[in-house]
């Protein structure tokens, strides 16, 4: 008995101790696990009754993702997975089987907010999708088919009257019908998918940019060249915010393309589904010697 006993106790132990085994690992921008000297964020795996669970983790020491997998190495998903804020709220939440999306995921926003809803099979949207404004109104309703639109679509503006009813067929629009935002019928034409654009006769933004940019002249003394990139957004309204630059080779480029890109007289907001919305612009602006005027 006493033998019996001590054996059971041996098979506790192991057993606990699997569990608790916590290895580290390392994870790419994309969350995949690599190796160490390519990792961007540092992360636990440990492991459980159905496989390994990792948790994810930023420079901040943050948990920003939560996730099961087959194998010791992480590189087959499967399991339930939960991506979080900074502020520890939820972000996304679904399954994976092997490495593909599978059945309802869902998204909020910071606030706590639901965000999406959406049903994938084997990788593909599949089912009925919904979206909301975060005051709780309608977004979207509608329905994919191997990640092609299907049959009846709804888009609501942010006050909760529909800004457009849209039919599809093979992931094609066959029908649609437009309404203002008070609800009123406006006709059978109107933008689905429109980029801001900047007012004025100035041929649009990247003719702008041409026209305006001046090389600097110390830059041109110093044979500074290169690409600058840069990200804002139009707002909704049409106005810009959140503009910073994402690379440069120096500063007196980046000053120059803040100040053409600032000097842009008004912009048109982008149109989503009839409805005006917020839009992210990223571009590179390129100075080399072989700009300079001749004059």
């Amino acid at each position: 008995m006493k033998y019996l006993l001590l054996f059971s106790t041996l098979i506790l132990s192991g057993a606990i101790s699997a569990q608790t085994d916590t290895l580290t690992r390392y994870f790419n921008g994309s969350l995949q696990s690599v190796g160490r000297t390519s990792g961007v964020y540092n992360g636990k795996a440990y492991q459980t009754a159905y496989g390994w669970e990792a948790l994810i983790y930023n420079n901040a020491g943050v948990l920003i993702v939560k996730g099961g997998y087959k194998d010791k190495s992480l590189q087959t998903k499967n399991g339930l997975y939960t991506y979080y804020y900074p502020s520890g709220a939820v972000q996304v939440l679904g399954t994976m089987q092997n490495n593909v999306q599978e059945g309802c995921w869902r998204s909020w926003y910071a606030s706590g907010k639901l965000k999406d809803s959406v049903f994938f099979s084997r990788g593909y949207k599949t089912g009925p999708s919904y979206s909301w404004f975060e005051n709780g109104n309608p977004k979207y309703v509608g329905t994919f088919q191997n990640n092609q639109a299907a049959g009846d679509w709804t888009w609501y503006h942010e006050n909760g009257n529909p800004s457009t009813k849209e039919k599809y067929q093979g992931g094609k629009i066959t029908s649609l019908e437009c309404f203002d935002s008070t609800g009123k019928a406006s006709g059978i034409q109107c933008g689905l998918e429109t980029e801001p654009s900047i007012k004025g006769r100035y041929g649009g933004i990247q003719k702008y940019i041409v026209d305006s940019l001046l090389y600097p002249a110390e830059a041109l003394k110093k044979k500074i060249e290169g690409v600058v990139q840069i990200e804002f957004t139009v707002t909704k309204t049409g106005e810009v915010k959140d503009l910073h630059i994402l690379s440069s080779p120096d500063k007196l480029l980046s000053d120059e393309v803040l100040r053409v890109i600032l000097s842009v007289p008004g912009w048109y907001p982008a149109i989503e589904h009839n409805r005006p919305i917020d839009y992210v612009v990223k571009m590179n602006v390129p100075f080399f010697k072989n700009m300079e005027s001749d004059d």
